[in-house]
């Protein structure tokens, strides 16, 4: 071989070989006339064995110590290319020679042939040579590490992934404290499914030894978790171990790989969601962290690389990689737009969601305020914050703030639909409807206009506009069908029939919706309803069978409380008083006013039955049970005081009186004042209490036709007491004792009521007073726009609102008004002679004067006992007449009028008198007042 004739002529020193040395192997020095001795014999024996072998065997002319020299001076320069060379040379060349078997050399040659072969790009020889050494020749632990990595990772690189995935075991296995424990397991994970890398990668954090490969090891634990679509794993190791400075730790990685766990947490654990989002650096800060990490490695690498072991060489490896890494990240950050705002608004989405609002505010209006590209965004997002908060004056005016500007933005009707909802939940609903119809206007987005039409809707109903109201659910269905809001204004759609007394037609909307499987989360909603509907039809027995039904089906449901109540309610119509007694002992609920309602009906059916004690003991239970509110301090006092002698009902009325006397909410106190029978000494250090002892004193002049006097007590309670102090049932007598005598200051008893007691029973009285004031005034349009904030319109609202829109001249919506006004159960005759009166004007405007005359003929016909207006039916009937030219008739029904002499003094009369004295003359069409 040629291997052995080369090393018998270099082994004239063989013991030396002893000396070679790592990582910076040097040829040994020989003297100068053994070298050319050496040299000599070199190319005398080459040249005969050239000869012999030229034809089967490649030729090394180099001797084993000029080997040991190129490699070495290549090793130091690292000219890896050029060791590999070297060192393989000698491998192949001399491992079957004595020098290589009787001595040191394999133990020092192969490692080093591997290291080289491997930086090389070589990964047979580098698996070769490593395995060589591992089988044969490995005594030294680092050593033994150093070449067991190495030959993984040439596996790995060569394509042998299953035998490089057993050497890393192996590694690991055999690498007890060292890091090569920690870098083995990151590579074998690296080539792992997840389920199988992530308790890996768990098992180094449980007990590092690297802090740096743990940081690594961490963020790659975390990566592979997050494309496992394991999220709460991702959370745990973001997030529950607290992370070294970012100096110290790999800053991009960390921040980007926050970013992403932080948006995938954001819907279902926000908390965890903006801890994550803090972890995330602004971009100048993370530039400025990665230069100086980069600048620090670069210092590291250039302090220690002199000092590195041939073991220590495989760190260089990753000291570059991660210096590469780290510069490609550099270079994406700087072309990464900046990201700052958007990592602001994401975290103020987070504090919402965390019932941290204000903080959420703070930040959005920051960003809305800025010329960020997020400015827009955090605008709409501030909105919902805001409405969130209800807050809904600050949302609406937000709102507007974004409409302004951005006047032509493509999602305008987001905002304009906020404002609508704003001004709903602040019961302004009236320009509600304004801003819901720009909503309309503003797109054609079905699930815009489906939510507009629906508001719409529910608008006119709170408004009382039955028909507006059927007409825009019809349109929100008709909109968008399969919708779950159609389905919600198909049940609405309902409502309004049912409320309209139109119930076989609300009945049958509500099974549509019981038939609809789109809308089956309405299904047990629309079934209560009908059990309802077949109640107010007086159907009992079906009404039964219904709530039975529903009770079986739904066990659990926010309605079942009131189900149990109208079971209860329909047994009672029927005269099953037992059935009625457990339904009502059934009614399990937190809301204290339909508990009441129960408990009420409860004691009335265990009086009637002569069960008065077990009454007293289920009212009893109950006033323990429940924290009784105001509004129901006096109808609890007289359900309680059924059940008591008159003594002890006396005393109940006292206490009820002395706690809830003093709450300006509380309802009830003036009867309770009224049937007590010895009351104490006015208790005039208490002006809310005393103003409802004068309250009840004006109702009982009232009662007995005093009218004077009761109006100089409600002149007391203005000026006697500060409108503040005074009890809304106070404010309001005194209110409407100011406005009868025009006074100014009457508006601020009315907004006393609404403002601070929008939910007592006196508000509705104040709006319509206050309106009253306005129209008094000449103020018609703000008249109209408080009579419009009513939840409800009561036939006087409706005399007042119909006169207010005919002298604006919306004669529709007084045609309307006029309907409704007649349609109404508790209208007076002089409300509906009014209302007739008016539609003859308006009808007569529209050049119909049959008709006209038909309405007014109705008045004198039917309220003769409404002197105004039979007056002026009869004018205007006679002025119809003469117009058409039919003089008779029209002198014959002023003679009727006239015979009428209890009308006289009406100037109508006086009217009628000169027409039938003078000539006829053409009638003008001109607006006359009703």
């Amino acid at each position: 071989m040629i291997g052995r004739t080369n090393s018998r002529c270099c082994c004239r020193n063989p013991h030396r070989t002893h000396q070679l040395l790592y990582p910076s192997l040097r040829a040994p020095k020989f003297p100068k006339n053994l070298r050319s001795f050496l040299k000599a014999g070199q190319v005398i024996v080459c040249s005969i064995l050239l000869c012999a072998h030229a034809t089967s065997q490649q030729i090394e002319y180099r001797t084993l110590p000029d080997l040991i020299e190129t490699g070495s001076a290549a090793l130091e320069q690292r000219n890896y290319p050029l060791a590999a060379n070297a060192f393989n040379s000698i491998y192949q060349n001399y491992q079957e020679e004595t020098v290589w078997k009787n001595s040191d050399l394999p133990r020092r040659i192969l490692p080093i042939t591997g290291f080289a072969s491997y930086k090389s790009n070589l990964h047979t020889q580098a698996i070769d040579a490593l395995q060589s050494y591992l089988d044969e020749y490995a005594e030294d632990l680092d050593t033994s590490l150093f070449a067991r990595y190495l030959l993984a990772s040439s596996l790995l690189r060569n394509g042998q992934a299953d035998s490089a995935k057993n050497a890393f075991i192996e590694l690991r296995a055999a690498a007890g404290d060292s890091p090569f424990r920690d870098l083995a397991i990151l590579q074998e994970a690296q080539h792992l499914p997840p389920e199988e890398a992530i308790p890996l990668l768990e098992d180094l954090l449980a007990n590092p030894r690297s802090q740096r490969l743990a940081n690594h090891a961490r963020l790659r634990l975390i990566t592979t978790a997050q494309k496992h679509g394991d999220l709460e794993r991702c959370r745990i190791h973001l997030l529950d171990t607290p992370w070294q400075s970012h100096s110290e730790s790999e800053t991009a990685s960390l921040s980007f790989l926050a970013a992403q766990i932080a948006a995938n947490l954001e819907t279902d654990n926000p908390g965890a969601a903006l801890s994550a989002y803090q972890l995330v650096l602004p971009k100048s800060k993370l530039l400025e962290a990665q230069e100086k990490r980069i600048h620090r490695l670069k210092k590291l690498h250039r302090d220690i690389s002199p000092t590195l072991t041939l073991n220590q060489g495989v760190w260089e490896e990753h000291f570059q990689a991660s210096l590469a890494r780290l510069e490609s990240e550099l270079q994406n950050l700087h072309n990464t737009p900046e990201y700052f705002d958007t990592i602001t608004l994401r975290k103020a989405r987070c504090f919402v969601r965390i019932n941290r609002p204000i903080e959420g505010a703070i930040l959005q209006e920051w960003i809305a305020s800025s010329d960020s590209p997020h400015a827009r965004d955090a605008h709409l997002d501030r909105i919902a914050t805001h409405r969130e908060m209800r807050d809904w004056s600050t949302a609406a005016k937000v709102a507007y703030a974004f409409i302004e500007k951005y006047p032509n933005d493509p999602d305008i009707a987001q905002p304009l639909l906020w404002i609508a909802l704003s001004q709903i939940e602040e019961k302004s609903y009236q320009p509600a409807i304004t801003s819901l119809q720009r909503v309309l206007a503003s797109t054609s987005e079905t699930s815009f206009t489906a939510s507009a039409h629906y508001y719409i809707g529910y608008c006119h109903y709170l408004l009382q506009n039955l028909n507006l109201a059927r007409s825009a659910f019809s349109d929100c269905y008709e909109t968008a069908p399969k919708t779950p809001i159609a389905g919600q204004a198909l049940l609405w759609l309902g409502i309004c029939h049912f409320t309209d007394n139109q119930l076989e037609t609300a009945y049958q909307l509500f099974e549509q919706i019981r038939n609809s499987p789109e809308h089956s989360f309405l299904h047990a909603e629309a079934a209560y309803r009908q059990a309802t509907t077949l109640y107010a039809t007086g159907d009992l027995e079906k009404a039964r069978e219904q709530c039975t039904s529903w009770l079986h089906e739904y066990k659990i449901h926010p309605r079942k409380a009131e189900a149990q109540v109208l079971f209860g309610d329909i047994n009672t119509e029927l005269g099953q008083t037992k059935a009625a007694i457990a339904a009502y002992q059934n009614v399990d609920t937190t809301d204290v006013h339909l508990a009441f309602h129960a408990i009420d009906q409860l004691s009335s059916l265990l009086i009637s039955i002569d069960r008065k004690t077990e009454a007293l003991s289920q009212l009893r239970n109950f006033q323990q049970k429940h924290n009784l509110p105001p509004e129901l301090a006096g109808p609890f006092t007289f359900s309680l005081i059924r059940c008591l002698d008159s003594k002890t009902a006396q005393k109940e009325i006292d206490q009820a009186i002395s706690r809830f006397g003093t709450d300006p909410d509380s309802t009830g106190i003036i009867e309770l004042i009224q049937i007590q029978q010895s009351p104490t000494q006015r208790p005039i250090s208490n002006p809310t209490l005393e103003s409802r002892y004068l309250v009840s004193d004006i109702q009982t002049h009232r009662s007995e036709n005093k009218h004077p006097q009761a109006k100089l007590k409600a002149l007391s309670l203005a000026s006697s007491f500060a409108p503040d102090t005074l009890a809304p049932s106070a404010s309001l007598e005194a209110g409407k004792a100011l406005l009868e005598i025009d006074s100014q200051e009457a508006p601020a008893y009315f907004q006393q009521i609404i403002e601070r007691h929008p939910d007592s029973p006196y508000a509705p009285a104040a709006k319509l007073n206050l309106a009253r004031h306005f129209h008094k005034n000449q103020q018609t349009s703000l008249a109209l726009a408080t009579l419009q904030e009513l939840p409800s319109q009561t036939p006087e609202s409706l005399e007042l609102k119909l006169q207010i829109e005919f002298q604006l001249q919306h004669y529709q919506s007084a045609q309307q008004t006029c309907e409704r006004l007649l349609s109404e159960q508790h209208a007076t005759p002089s409300q509906k002679a009014l209302a007739l009166n008016t539609l003859g004007l308006i009808t007569r405007r529209a050049d119909d004067p049959l008709s006209a005359y038909a309405y007014h003929q109705r008045v004198f016909t039917l309220y003769r006992g409404e002197p105004a207006q039979v007056a002026h039916a009869y004018s205007i009937c006679i002025d119809i007449l003469y117009s058409l030219n039919r003089y008779n008739d029209a002198q014959n029904l002023a003679d009727e009028f006239l015979k009428q002499t209890d009308l006289s003094h009406l100037h109508w009369y006086q009217k009628a008198k000169q027409q039938r004295m003078s000539a006829p003359q053409p009638q003008s069409h001109a607006q006359t007042s009703p």
